[in-house]
């Protein structure tokens, strides 16, 4: 058997109250670093959001003069569209009324050609008796 031993309050190990000291200083130093730390990351991670934000507001806008600038694009196409059909029907009016005076000329033309001979058959109808 060993003897009992009884605490010896002399070997017991303390810390000297300067040690203490120096815990609590180094347990705030550590803390204060991980406050420094969790404030520089908050720091960047409102940063990362701002500039988000402003790139979205300026692929936004991007994307609104595009929109713009087509739909302007499309607006000038069917006024266009729209003044060359009211033309086309002006240049197609002209076109048919120039073929009408083309065959009408014609017409006159051929009158004008078997006038004689019209005129020749008639004289002989009414003047022949039969």
């Amino acid at each position: 058997h060993f003897p009992a031993q009884t605490p010896n309050t002399s070997t017991t190990l303390k810390h000297p109250p300067e040690s203490n000291l120096s815990c609590t200083k180094m347990s705030s130093k550590g803390i204060n670093s991980l406050l420094d730390a969790e404030k520089n990351a908050q720091n960047l991670v409102d940063a990362a959001r701002k500039e988000r934000s402003q790139k979205l507001k300026k692929a936004h806008e991007a994307a609104n003069s595009e929109i713009e600038a087509i739909r302007a694009e499309k607006e000038k196409s069917y006024e266009k569209q729209k003044a060359d059909a009211h033309s086309g029907a002006g240049i197609q009016e002209k076109q048919l009324a120039a073929a009408t005076k083309v065959e009408i000329d014609g017409l006159g033309r051929g009158l004008d050609a078997k006038a004689p001979l019209v005129i020749d058959m008639l004289v002989k109808a009414v003047t022949q008796l039969d």
